[in-house]
């Protein structure tokens, strides 16, 4: 990271009020540049923040809009280079703005801007309204298209798809993860199981809520196991409903929120990890033995971590091979010491690609991140998203408040 020494790196993202994949690669990129004496600060929602966002530089969305930049941030000024990351489409509409307003204060420094796409719908989400999917791709053709880079070639590709463009010059950067030695060691081959699953519980993480049932045969067949399920999301209802229907309350627990900061010590207890994205990275990285799932997919997963391609973290494709869940499982339970311990150190190996020490640098080898103009189209286009976008923010968040009443209703009255 030498050369981004005389530049200030800005991270853009929308909602820091949760944790999840994306708010923990925005928080560990500005941490390894403040650790490698970079000056980086966040830019997103500060209304409503996790602890570890407010430990970082960090700047509210309106009051970047209404104030000058040099004013708020007066290092701007000292420095040759800005970068600008811009977490998702709507972060990519405020990068565009905020890259105008830069230009307009006659800064000096050179201006670089990228757009991450880490989700293979990134622009046409299931759980966001048509409206918004018209809103993101109209974004992407008038202003983003060569901005954006993609997570891995399967998020890139359903974005050609979608977008209906081609990203051959694009480029292509495996999740930012910073170093972690191998931590787990099977210490004795217990009478039972443990496994536990950490991400989001929404309708895309589906293997989530096959979990109660296929824990249920798995007792049946006489593999004694418990499941551990931490996360927040949407459904959590849903997860409940379905842990209760296959009566195993005392076998598949729901245990909400770990703090990012408790992923290591929770995880490390376990015998095995399900889930994807950059939790099965983080976990296979520790050593603990990674089943990734896939996108979508209640049954099926791509087996251990090492398994799927480089890069690809739980992402459908149809042309790699796939197994079911439970029969991961139940050959897993009958592994010895010696053979957990060897699928642990693959799974570790294979989380190599994923570094964060050259990330940004990486990013900004794309000669056509330099922003040296901001057209008038371009710039009213980022305005009315902006606007539009939030008010679907607003009716999306009173959603999800509703359902947390929802979910706290069951917990109460079922005592799940």
């Amino acid at each position: 990271m030498d050369n981004l020494q005389n530049s200030f790196v800005i991270l853009i993202y929308r909602d820091m009020s949760r944790y999840g994949g994306i708010e923990s690669i925005a928080i560990n990129l500005i941490k390894n540049c403040e650790e490698n004496y970079i000056d980086a600060a966040l830019i997103c929602d500060t209304s409503n923040t996790i602890d570890e966002a407010r430990d970082l530089l960090t700047f509210d969305v309106q009051t970047i809009l209404k104030n000058n930049i040099s004013q708020i941030i007066p290092k701007i000024l000292t420095k040759e280079n800005i970068k600008i990351i811009a977490l998702g489409p709507w972060a990519g509409a405020f990068g565009v703005l905020f890259a105008h307003r830069l230009l307009r204060e006659k800064l000096k420094s050179k201006i670089n801007f990228a757009i991450g796409v880490f989700h293979p719908r990134e622009f046409n989400l299931e759980h966001e309204a048509n409206h918004q999917h018209m809103l993101n791709f109209l974004f992407a053709r008038l202003v983003g298209n060569k901005y954006l880079y993609f997570m891995n070639t399967e998020c890139k590709m359903t974005h050609e798809r979608f977008l209906r463009s081609s990203f051959k010059n694009n480029i292509v950067l495996p999740i930012p993860v910073k170093y972690k030695k191998l931590e787990w060691r099977c210490q004795a081959t217990s009478k039972r199981l443990k496994i536990v699953c950490i991400g989001r519980i929404v309708p895309f993480k589906a293997y989530n809520f096959s979990l109660p049932f296929i824990v249920n045969y798995l007792q049946k067949c006489g593999i004694d196991v418990q499941c551990d399920i931490y996360g927040h999301g949407s459904h959590e209802a849903n997860l409940l409903v379905e842990i209760e229907k296959h009566n195993v309350n005392n076998y598949v627990k729901f245990k909400g929120l770990v703090p990012l900061e408790k992923f290591e010590e929770t995880v490390i207890k376990y015998d095995l990890f399900l889930g994807m994205g950059l939790s099965a990275i983080q976990a296979a990285q520790l050593g603990v033995p990674t089943i990734l799932a896939i996108d979508q997919e209640p049954e099926y997963c791509f087996g251990y971590f090492y398994q799927a391609p480089p890069g690809n973290v739980g992402e459908n494709n149809i042309s790699i091979p796939r197994y079911k869940i439970v029969d991961i499982l139940f050959n897993f339970a009958k592994l010895d010491n010696y053979e957990r311990n060897e699928l642990s150190k693959k799974c570790a190996q294979a989380t190599k690609i994923f570094s964060i020490n050259t990330y940004i640098t990486n990013i900004f080898n794309n000669k056509t991140s330099e922003v040296t103009s901001i057209g008038y189209i371009q710039y009213l286009y980022c305005n009315l998203y902006n606007k539009l976008s939030n008010e679907n923010d607003k009716i999306r968040r009173f959603a999800r408040f509703l359902k947390r009443i929802k979910t706290k209703k069951l917990i109460f009255w079922r005592g799940v």
